[in-house]
């Protein structure tokens, strides 16, 4: 399936073309609107040209994400896996102006952000979500491919 994606920078739209072959949609519909209008996270990687994503509902992530902040505490916060401290503050793969298309995340920090993922309430409430973002860091691995992150 192709599909373009937008972006503006400096007054200017950019766009790219991509073909999407692998797509897991991991989001909540609005009871009110009928879409998932509070944003998504896109996760990806690229093989030959050809993309494998997940799309997760932005709200679920940012909860998740929220719950190992608060478990960590202050000492703890700089050991959270640095996609959980970016998608925090807002830096990084959750900065959609720096990074329109996407923040290369590594597979590493990829795995190290869906671990965490697995010690909160998205373990029992969101299990299809961590199943379907661990199988694409293994895909990854696999293909030896790198991830990345975007705010969509």
């Amino acid at each position: 399936m192709r599909e373009q994606w937008r972006a503006y920078r400096n007054g200017r739209e950019v766009l790219r073309e991509v073909d999407v072959v692998m797509q897991a949609s991991v989001v909540t519909v609005c009871a009110h609107c009928g879409v998932p209008c509070s944003g998504i996270y896109r996760f990806w990687y690229e093989l030959d040209g050809e993309l494998m994503m997940v799309d997760a509902d932005q709200p679920t992530i940012d909860e998740y994400m929220a719950e190992l902040v608060e478990s960590a505490g202050p000492d703890g916060y700089a050991d959270l896996s640095a996609m959980v401290r970016a998608g925090n503050e807002g830096t990084g793969w959750a900065d959609s102006s720096t990074h329109p298309f996407g923040a290369d995340v590594g597979v590493e920090g990829f795995e190290d952000f869906v671990s965490g993922l697995r010690t909160t309430s998205a373990a029992t409430w969101s299990a299809d979500l961590v199943d379907a973002l661990h199988q694409l860091a293994a895909m990854s691995a696999l293909h030896g491919t790198t991830i990345y992150a975007m705010d969509d």
